[in-house]
């Protein structure tokens, strides 16, 4: 290259060399600036923050597990009422036996020799296991069949 050429290159960049000052003016202040402050306590917050996050984060998800439980206890106690309801007349026998002569009448008469043998039996020590199969009267006329042991 010429000495001509390095004037024209020189020329060219003399004209960009004031905006260039000023733009690494610039950023020198910024860093200036910015290098002042001391972020450590920024750091410290953002820890304590991203900390409480991951906790809420955590409890979430047990909540969502516990929902998912107490949904599946709300659906099976709905079934059991409904399974309640529609056994009333099971839980009303129940509620009218309240003494063992109370079952007596409940009991049909062919199977209440039965009964009292077994229940004998057990109570003398002869047999070591209890169990009777005997039917009751339902309200409705029908008999339903019981296994006592």
């Amino acid at each position: 290259m010429n000495y001509t050429m390095y004037l024209a290159l020189i020329q060219g960049n003399l004209k960009i060399l004031p905006s260039m000052l000023v733009m690494f003016f610039i950023i020198y202040l910024f860093f200036r600036i910015y290098s002042k402050f001391d972020i450590s306590k920024y750091k410290e917050f953002e820890a304590k923050i991203q900390q409480k996050y991951d906790e809420l984060e955590a409890v979430y998800g047990e909540l969502a597990a516990m929902g998912e439980t107490l949904e599946e206890q709300y659906s099976e106690l709905l079934n059991n009422q409904q399974k309640l309801q529609e056994s009333e007349e099971k839980y009303k026998f129940v509620t009218e036996v309240s003494k063992i002569e109370d079952l007596y009448k409940f009991i049909y008469d062919g199977d209440l020799e039965r009964y009292h043998l077994s229940v004998k039996e057990y109570l003398s020590k002869k047999d070591s296991h209890y169990e009777c199969e005997f039917r009751i009267k339902a309200k409705k006329g029908n008999c339903k069949w019981i296994l006592e042991s």
